[in-house]
C-alpha cells in the first residue's frame, strides 16, 4: 500500500476472478466420500460421511443406504443435522452379519453418492471354561475371528498384587489387576505375564493340527499375532475404541478413530509391583513369528500409545504384566 495514496485507485488489493458456466461445461458441483463406521457392536454401528465438495450451493440432505450386499443398499438412512461430516447411529443391525453401506447427499441442483464400504457387526463368543462373554471381530476375509474384548480367564494362574509375597519376577504365570483395580477386570480384563501367556497348545486347521502359543487362551484359539498388515498412519486409532476410557489423548481426535471394531483399550501394564500407564497406553503379548524368538530374553509385543498415531512393535520384559486377545483361524 502506497502511504501516500490519496485516493483509491493508488492502492494494491488481490484479486478475485469469476466466470459463467455454460449448460453443457463439465464441472463437479458436489462430492461425497464415504467414511469407516465407528462404534462397531453386535447390533448396530455409527455410519459416516463425508461432503468434500458442493460449490456453495444450499444443501438439502444428506444421508446413508446400506443393505446386506453391494446390490441390496435399498434401505435409506436421512440424517437430521446437514454439516461437512455427517453421522448415523444404525442399531437393530443382525449379530455377527456382513453390511455395505454409501454416504450420499442432495444439493440444489444435484446428487451425489460415495463408494459402498464394507461394515461387519461384532459375533459373539461364550468361553465355555468359565461362562465369560466376549464380542469377536472376523477379518476382511473372513478367515481369521479375533475377540474384540481382552481376556478375562482366571483358570488357576496365581494373582499377584503390589501387596503379594511372592517374588513377581519368577518364571511363573501370574495375573494382575489392571490399574490395581479388581472392578477394571469387567472392561480390561486381567494383565498376564509372558510366562501365563507364552504356554503352547495345539489346534487343528484344514485337517492337520499346529502347535501354537495358546497361553490363556480357550481351546482352539491362540495369542493374537503382531497385526501388521496394514500399518499405516492412523493405523492404532483404528484398532483402539472406547474414547471415553483414554486419557489426554491425541488418537481419540483422529478420523479413523475405533472404525475397526477391535477396541484396544488403555489398559496400561503391571511392572516391579507398580501399575503403569493405565488410561494412557494399550500393550499386549503376540505369538512370535519363529520358535527362535521363544528364548529371547523379552517377549514380542503390540503397543498402542495414546499420544502415536502409529502400531508399534515392542519387546518387553517377560515378568511384566500385559493385556492378552486371542484369535482363531476358520475353517476354509
Amino acid at each position: 500500500v502506497n502511504a501516500n495514496a490519496t485516493n483509491y485507485f493508488d492502492y494494491a488489493v488481490a484479486v478475485r476472478c469469476v466466470r459463467d458456466i455454460p449448460a453443457n461445461d463439465s464441472v463437479v458441483r458436489l462430492t461425497v466420500e464415504t467414511l469407516r463406521s465407528c462404534d462397531i457392536d453386535t447390533i448396530g454401528a455409527t455410519l459416516r460421511g463425508r461432503i468434500a465438495y458442493y460449490g456453495g450451493e444450499p444443501l438439502v440432505e444428506c444421508g446413508f443406504v446400506y443393505g446386506e450386499s453391494e446390490d441390496s443398499m435399498t434401505d435409506t438412512l436421512r440424517c437430521s443435522q446437514l454439516s461437512d461430516i455427517y453421522r448415523y447411529s444404525l442399531s437393530g443391525l443382525n449379530i455377527g452379519t456382513r453390511y455395505y453401506y454409501k454416504a450420499f447427499a442432495v444439493s440444489s441442483s444435484d446428487t451425489a453418492f460415495g463408494d459402498a464400504v464394507q461394515l461387519s457387526t461384532l459375533g459373539v463368543f461364550v468361553d465355555s471354561r468359565d461362562g465369560n462373554r466376549y464380542t469377536t471381530l472376523n477379518s476382511v476375509d473372513g478367515s481369521v475371528t479375533y475377540l474384540a474384548e481382552n481376556l478375562r480367564y482366571e483358570g488357576d494362574i496365581q494373582l499377584i498384587t503390589e501387596s503379594s509375597p511372592e517374588d513377581d519376577h519368577e518364571e511363573i504365570p501370574y495375573r494382575y489387576y489392571p490399574g490395581g483395580n479388581e472392578e477394571n477386570v469387567a472392561t480390561h480384563g486381567y494383565l498376564y505375564n509372558w510366562y501365563a501367556a507364552s504356554t503352547m497348545g495345539v489346534i487343528e486347521y484344514d485337517g492337520e493340527q499346529y502347535s501354537v502359543m495358546q497361553g490363556p487362551c480357550p481351546q482352539g484359539w491362540l495369542i493374537t499375532q503382531y497385526l501388521d498388515d496394514y500399518n499405516t498412519v492412523h493405523y492404532a486409532p483404528r484398532l483402539a475404541g472406547n474414547a471415553d476410557l483414554w486419557e489426554n489423548s491425541q488418537i481419540v481426535n483422529s478420523i479413523y478413530f475405533g472404525t475397526s471394531g477391535y477396541n484396544c483399550m488403555p489398559s496400561g501394564t503391571y511392572q516391579d509391583r507398580s501399575y503403569i500407564s493405565f488410561g494412557e497406553n494399550s500393550h499386549f503379548w503376540c505369538s512370535p513369528d519363529n520358535e527362535d524368538e521363544y528364548e529371547e530374553p523379552q517377549g514380542r509385543v503390540m503397543s498402542i500409545y495414546g499420544d502415536d498415531y502409529m502400531l508399534r512393535d515392542d519387546r518387553f520384559e517377560k515378568y511384566y504384566g500385559l493385556s492378552v486377545r486371542c484369535m482363531r483361524y476358520n475353517e476354509r
